[in-house]
């Protein structure tokens, strides 16, 4: 279009404007776009959501799907310059995008999580009430369903960032010492130091920080929260 404007002598090139015009239009269904000429060349510079630059000048971003870092199980939208890719999900809004990203973040994880407090807390629950009863041969009752602390299951709880720095040689579990204290959030421990004991939990409903601490130096080790 710049060049075609540069040859016109003043002549527009209609066919070429009306397919970028289709092409915004397009983009636009799937996130909020911002548009801004560029002086007279006709070029657009155009930001995504929150002004994440898609179009600059000459230079162009290929916006896409890539795997979350935190949580192989989800994807995240990503901006990628010359290779090198930078997540911009929350800066996401509007669109058939912006839409999936604000239910999946809110109302579908919640509901996730809380489907889960209920089973969990149910077979918690049973587990101990089976536990006090007797049969006929006056032999306790054992667990009735998987114990909630079984090891694996206790592994499982925590996902780590595939952006961490190594060396990757601790291993993590969480155990569930009252089911019914539990909430819906999420929760991010983060070890940002200055030294590599000082730790930070983060609740990720609100990045509220729930507790800073430093682990003790002999382990295995135990952080009640």
């Amino acid at each position: 279009i710049a060049v075609a404007v540069g040859a016109g002598a003043g002549d527009q090139p209609n066919g070429l404007l009306d397919e970028r015009d289709e092409a915004l239009k397009q983009l636009s269904k799937f996130v909020t776009v911002s548009v801004f000429p560029e002086g007279s060349s006709g070029k657009l510079n155009i930001f995504v959501g929150n002004g994440q630059p898609l179009v600059l000048g000459n230079s162009a971003a290929q916006m896409k799907a890539v795997t979350s870092p935190s949580d192989s199980t989800q994807k995240e939208i990503a901006l990628q310059v010359n290779g090198v890719s930078n997540i911009i999900s929350n800066e996401l809004s509007g669109g058939k995008i912006g839409g999936l990203l604000e239910f999946r973040n809110n109302e579908l994880t919640n509901s996730i999580n809380s489907l889960g407090r209920v089973a969990l807390v149910l077979a918690d629950t049973v587990n101990k009430q089976h536990a006090l009863g007797m049969d006929l041969e006056s032999n306790l009752g054992g667990q009735f369903f998987v114990d909630v602390n079984d090891t694996e299951i206790a592994k499982s709880r925590i996902t780590s960032n595939s952006l961490n720095l190594p060396p990757a040689d601790h291993q993590l579990q969480i155990n569930i010492i009252d089911s019914s204290t539990l909430t819906t959030s999420d929760y991010e421990l983060r070890f940002e130091g200055p030294r590599d004991d000082d730790f930070t939990l983060v609740r990720s409903s609100d990045g509220e920080t729930v507790l800073k601490s430093v682990l003790p130096g002999i382990f295995p080790a135990n952080v009640e929260v």
